[in-house]
């Protein structure tokens, strides 16, 4: 994930901050900003929807690209697979150390849920199911317990959120907003005279925001810089140092979910007519599950 986060840091540097300071992004997003507030209360407030698009770009040139070398959804099946298979190798010596009929040790695991998903219809699975190579993918409880992983499952939740954006927005706003009112004089002229002067008013007032731009932009980059800074502190913590919510929650839930059941193993479930018969006592941990 760390290598994660420096290709993101290093594309967000080389692609989406020299975009979104171009003079002409700038006047699409003032063009984007003056339709939003033509339509008024139909597609809601032009903050927001300029949220919206701020994240469908940064999803679009950053992280999506990203994703093609390291995709947290990816890293966060492959830790839960690693604890797994090294929870596997932990137990596979239980049943001859403790001279226990594998076949009874079977059905111990099979009465320990380690996979209770609140879905309607509720998705579960025991410890014996997940714990069979090569491993749990495909068993309904799994995907489900995949799928509930917000901060990795959803695109959104790896942008910069919504109310870290919100202030950029804002400012994006206040400052087209500020923008076109100085300019709006001239192009309105330019509109009225048409013709040759009316090309001229009009060429001059773009000149006039380019000058305008360049004199504001070193203030806009470095407020750039400081609220994608906050974006990634806020990324990152929901990505990786969430127990709850990022690539990590699988795990965390997997586990947190077997201790309990494990420390009350008096709970009874069926056993499943597909287990293994007792092999014997003098069957090696080779042939466990």
């Amino acid at each position: 994930m760390e290598e994660w986060q420096g290709l993101v840091r290093q594309r967000t540097e080389e692609v989406f901050i020299p975009w979104y300071l171009n003079y002409w992004t700038q006047q699409w997003i003032g063009a984007r900003v003056a339709w939003y507030g033509m339509q008024g209360a139909e597609g809601g407030p032009p903050n927001e929807r300029l949220v919206a698009y701020l994240q469908e770009q940064y999803y679009g040139q950053v992280l999506e690209p990203v994703s093609h070398f390291i995709d947290p959804g990816q890293v966060m099946e492959e830790t839960l697979g690693d604890y797994l298979r090294s929870l596997r190798e932990g137990i596979a010596w239980l049943p001859l150390e403790y001279g226990v009929p594998l076949a009874a040790f079977n059905r111990h695991l099979d009465a320990i849920p380690a996979i209770e998903v609140q879905t309607a219809p509720t998705q579960q699975a025991s410890l014996y199911q997940v714990l069979q190579p090569p491993g749990p993918a495909g068993l309904p409880a799994y995907e489900a317990l995949l799928g509930h992983t917000d901060a990795v499952s959803d695109n959104a939740g790896q942008t910069p959120s919504s109310d870290r954006l919100q202030t950029l927005a804002g400012r994006a706003v206040a400052s087209m907003a500020d923008s076109m009112a100085l300019r709006g004089g001239a192009l309105a002229a330019s509109s009225l005279l048409g013709g040759p002067l009316g090309v001229a008013i009009s060429a001059g007032a773009t000149v006039w925001g380019v000058v305008e731009h360049d004199r504001a932009r070193p203030a806009i980059e470095a407020q750039l810089r400081a609220d994608l800074e906050a974006a990634f502190d806020a990324v990152w913590q929901s990505l990786v140092e969430d127990v709850d919510a990022g690539v990590m929650a699988p795990m965390h839930r997997l586990s947190v979910q077997i201790e309990r059941a494990a420390a009350g193993a008096g709970a009874k479930r069926p056993v499943s007519e597909d287990l293994p018969n007792d092999p014997g006592p003098n069957q090696g941990p080779a042939g466990l599950f």
